[in-house]
């Protein structure tokens, strides 16, 4: 009874028959502004997506107001799609952190790049460091056990010393 009682209630206010769309613009454009909103305000928010969720909720129930259902089905539509984006998100989520889960520790900048394959591009000396490329980026680099490596060689990154990356020529 409450939601015919709403349902009615928002039909005479956006001049629409509960269950038909009947040439009010005004319904599916509030879905799209409050999508835009929510949407808005995720990014003021830290981390949890909550409000993102809500937001392709609302951007849902909008298609189906353009659609013609009912502000009861655009309910429907708006909290079940809502629903089913958190759900994929955190799954999302939950993948992408999986490692830093298990290791306790998320591998950023410098940090990342152990376990990386790299070229040198200067030979590494014995006792000086030479010049490896990691991806486009070009690092100074010593060898783990002070051997000698030539220019235009595979070496893997297994640590780092200050801004220098510690490598192991790959055979």
């Amino acid at each position: 009874m409450y939601i015919t009682n709403l349902s009615m209630l928002l039909s005479q206010v956006y001049n629409c028959e509960v269950g038909a769309f009947q040439a009010s613009w005004l319904l599916p454009i509030s879905w799209i502004l409050i999508s835009l909103g929510l949407t808005a305000f995720e990014l003021f928010t830290p981390g949890t997506f909550f409000f993102l969720a809500f937001g392709v909720g609302c951007a849902c129930a909008a298609i189906a107001a353009f659609s013609g259902y009912s502000i009861v089905m655009q309910c429907l539509v708006s909290a079940l799609a809502s629903i089913i984006f958190f759900i994929i998100l955190k799954k999302l989520i939950k993948v992408n952190h999986l490692s830093q889960l298990q290791t306790g520790v998320a591998h950023t900048n410098i940090s990342a790049l152990i376990g990386a394959h790299a070229i040198v591009t200067k030979n590494i000396g014995s006792r000086e460091p030479g010049q490896i490329k990691v991806g486009r980026e070009l690092w100074p680099a010593r060898e783990k056990d002070g051997i000698a490596v030539e220019a235009d060689s595979s070496v893997l990154v297994i640590g780092i010393s200050g801004n220098t990356l510690i490598v192991k020529e790959l055979s």
